[in-house]
């Protein structure tokens, strides 16, 4: 491969990563002011059943307070792996355009790049059917 293509790819893959990595912080932000508001959700219920209330509508009401928490935990996690190897990826695409001279070290960072890339699109696409089966299995009536 060419010196140009290379660069070109480089600057192709950084533009995607750095899409990814705005994108991610987007839904880490979102997915986290959830849980907080539902972990606020979970300690008024909680105060609620120290009380005495134990009405099973309220002790259901914690039961799917807990599940729901530790669902969006789990996508939680999920985006954290996809936003670290986007950074890792758009990093070494940034030594690759600008710091590396040698056409044998740029290819063997593009080749690291690659993988990299092609791991985190597998992984997010893994991530994204996940979620939609989530979403159908939750909003089956």
């Amino acid at each position: 491969m060419t010196t140009e293509l290379i660069n070109n790819l480089f600057s192709d893959i950084w533009t995607l990563m750095l899409t990814f990595i705005g994108i991610l912080l987007s839904i880490l932000t979102l997915l986290y002011s959830f849980v907080l508001a539902k972990r606020d959700e979970l300690k008024i219920i909680n105060e609620s059943i120290k009380r005495g209330d134990k009405d099973p509508l309220t002790l259901q009401r914690k039961g799917f307070s807990i599940l729901y928490i530790k669902r969006l935990k789990k996508i939680n996690k999920d985006c954290f792996i996809l936003l670290i190897s986007s950074c890792i990826s758009a990093v070494c695409c940034w030594i690759g355009m600008r710091l590396l001279n040698s056409n044998k070290a740029t290819t063997w960072t593009f080749i690291l790049v690659a993988m990299i890339t092609a791991s985190t699109i597998g992984y997010f696409l893994w991530v994204t059917i996940k979620v939609i089966k989530q979403y159908k299995s939750d909003t089956a009536i």
